[in-house]
């Protein structure tokens, strides 16, 4: 009988892992996404870190050939297309350009301003990287207004003159024959093209740096005529010549672009005071009679008065800085004061401080030269005597710094200590 076999067990398979399903269409896409997404961020990382770069730090290689549309020589500002305007101004018809020098998009941010264009100056050596575009509520382009010399509406005393408000105030341009006095919001709305002296000159008003500007067509400038372009230079207005183009610094007098690049213009001493002291200093003083609709308008006057007390207090600058930096000074950016340069020495006065501490008259000495300085108010002083070749100016700290970035800034005598 055969024997009969012990029961075998079942051999079992051995241990395999469930298979995986395979990736669905979405899923797959998901991943394809992210990692294009990835390739883009690392590209773009590399780019911008590889352009920061020291130019020392990148490997050498030859330089390419310049393109001749990017070439500083070709690198043109647009033009806007210029429309005929005529104004009459006493006997004297000047035709003016309504149009900006250079087309430009507007800004909507109401304290910052847009970067316009980077030009070098190769005559002069400088970088011009501070040229922005004006907002709209700052009137961006203003025509000129030509006064004829002893021709109708002619001028009339400042001393028979009200103040039209209390926050209204005056440029006074004096000379050995002759003191004008023209109203701030005259010339914030008007670029005022007056002859005094038998020269002609052009008084400008800076908004965003409150400063009071006048250029003379004298000497190499003789002939040239000055227009509002409705851009600014570290804070001051840009001025074009009619004649060729060129771009100049009303602040201090220089071109900046242009065949006249280099070059620089006379200017004459002008100083800011409010309306009632200034119609006490110069009751002699004349100022434009203007015709009925030339006057700035009351609503005009309120809105722009609005705009400044928003504007002076708020602390953001309007312009991007290069040599202000609010941890290294205790003044604020838009603090008032007199600035005066002599040479390569200038100092700053804070005119809210001193009128405080009741230094309404201070005598300072500055490279050799010793001045008397007069605060009229937390806004508004004058400097005697007067200096050849030196114009002391009042306007914003952060604007005067931009200017003269090695300025110093004058510090008040401190109180003596009280016996105890």
């Amino acid at each position: 009988m055969a024997e009969s076999l012990p029961p075998v067990d079942p051999i079992e398979p051995p241990c395999e892992s469930p298979e995986e399903p395979a990736p669905t269409d979405f899923r797959r896409n998901i991943w394809l996404l992210f990692i294009i997404l990835a390739v883009i961020g690392i590209a773009w990382l590399v780019a911008v870190t590889w352009e920061r770069l020291d130019p020392s730090l990148l490997p050498p290689q030859a330089a390419p050939a310049p393109s001749p549309q990017k070439t500083p020589e070709n690198r043109q500002p647009r033009r806007a297309e210029p429309v005929e305007v005529s104004r009459v101004i006493g006997s004297e018809r000047e035709s003016i350009l309504a149009a900006p020098a250079v087309l430009l998009r507007p800004s909507r941010v109401p304290y910052r301003l847009q970067r316009l264009f980077d030009v070098t100056d190769k005559a002069g050596g400088f970088s011009i990287g501070e040229l922005f575009r004006i907002p709209d509520a700052w009137l961006d382009h203003h025509p000129s207004l030509v006064l004829a010399d002893g021709a109708p509406p002619g001028y009339v005393p400042l001393a028979g003159l009200s103040a039209p408000g209390p926050e209204d105030r005056l440029i006074v341009l004096q000379t050995p024959e002759a003191t004008r006095a023209y109203p701030v919001a005259l010339v914030s709305d008007f670029l005022v093209r007056d002859s005094v002296d038998g020269r002609s000159c052009t008084i400008s008003w800076s908004v965003l740096s409150q400063t009071a500007s006048c250029l003379v067509a004298d000497g190499d400038c003789a002939g040239v005529q000055w227009g509002d372009t409705g851009l600014i230079y570290r804070g001051d207005v840009v001025l074009y010549d009619r004649q060729t183009g060129s771009l100049w610094d009303s602040f201090s007098g220089r071109a900046l672009t242009g065949p006249h690049a280099g070059a620089s213009a006379p200017r004459h001493t002008v100083s800011v005071w409010p309306w009632e002291a200034g119609k006490a200093a110069f009751p002699d003083a004349r100022v434009p009679d203007l015709e009925p609709g030339q006057d700035v308008p009351d609503e005009q006057k309120a809105k722009v008065h609005a705009i400044m007390r928003d504007y002076l207090a708020s602390d953001v600058p309007p312009i991007e800085l290069r040599h202000f930096r609010a941890s290294e000074t205790p003044l604020p950016p838009k603090a008032f004061v007199l600035g005066i340069a002599v040479g390569d020495e200038a100092r700053a006065y804070p005119l809210a401080a001193l009128a405080a501490a009741g230094s309404e008259v201070l005598t300072d000495s500055i490279a050799g030269h010793e001045f008397r300085i007069h605060v009229t108010s937390p806004q508004t002083a004058h400097v005697a005597p007067e200096v050849p070749g030196v114009i002391p100016t009042v306007r914003l700290w952060y604007a005067w710094k931009e200017a003269c970035p090695h300025t110093s800034l004058y510090e008040l005598p401190s109180a003596p200590e009280l016996p105890s």
